[in-house]
């Protein structure tokens, strides 16, 4: 199911605090943690209770974690893998 672009909107308007936050979560110890879908979904789930509440409110916790899924490469700044 695609994002609706409302919520598109919304996400990519508080882009940069949810990549902040998500930094702040990596484990930079494990350089295979792109690796470990688990861990990431790990990362993203906490900074969705780190977002502000407007966003919370708007923002179904599915379509946050599809979302930085997607764009993961984009959040933890590290090019496409082939």
């Amino acid at each position: 199911m695609e994002l609706s672009e409302f919520v598109l909107v919304i996400l990519e308007k508080n882009f940069p605090i949810i990549q902040k936050y998500a930094l702040e979560k990596l484990n930079k110890t494990n350089p295979n943690f792109l690796n470990n879908e688990r861990e990431i979904r790990v990362i993203f789930q906490n900074v969705f209770y780190l977002m502000p509440p407007s966003l919370r409110i708007q923002v179904s916790e599915k379509d946050f974690l599809k979302f930085c899924m997607e764009n993961r490469h984009r959040i933890f700044e590290l090019e496409e893998l082939a």
